[in-house]
């Protein structure tokens, strides 16, 4: 078998040399061409590599400060608000007046430990149980004596208390 004579044909010739320069000019335009968005792609990378470090090192430093925050201001709670409620005696029956004036009273006596430091209150908080057992109300001529049933303290006061005649 024989190749055939073509390579005598300038046809021929110059259509295979010119496919052959095409591919070299395509194949250098295709490097140039990935090189360049190459270099874009690394560039890119690199600059927002440098802006996550930047940004995990100023999420660290925020954190830190919230962190030192929420310490100095939960070792500064303060009492905000005091909420008194009086229990049902079945034995004594107050109306509705009555208690709300005995509450009030009660609320008016721990005044004193509103705006106050949570730490102080819950150091001091047997003495103030105390100050309220051992306050006589009197209401329409009647004298009572309060009991505490439930103290819960946060910055917001909560206390229960029941009543007995004095």
């Amino acid at each position: 078998m024989r190749i055939p004579p073509l390579y005598r044909q300038p046809n021929w010739q110059r259509f295979l040399s010119g496919m052959a320069i095409g591919g070299i000019i395509s194949w250098f335009i295709f490097i140039y061409m990935f090189g360049v968005m190459q270099e874009k792609q690394s560039t890119l990378i690199n600059k927002q590599m440098s802006e996550i470090s930047e940004l995990n090192k100023e999420k660290e430093y925020w954190q830190g400060e919230f962190k030192k925050i929420n310490e100095e201001l939960e070792n500064e709670l303060t009492i905000q608000e005091i909420q008194v409620k009086l229990l049902d005696n079945k034995k004594i029956k107050l109306s509705s007046l009555q208690k709300a004036n005995i509450e009030k009273e009660v609320s008016d006596l721990l005044s004193v430990i509103k705006a106050k430091k949570l730490e102080s209150v819950s150091e001091s908080k047997g003495i103030i149980k105390k100050a309220i057992e051992e306050k006589i109300l009197t209401v329409d001529s009647k004298r009572y004596r309060l009991t505490v049933e439930f103290w819960e303290l946060s910055t917001k006061v909560y206390i229960e208390v029941s009543i007995d005649l004095a």
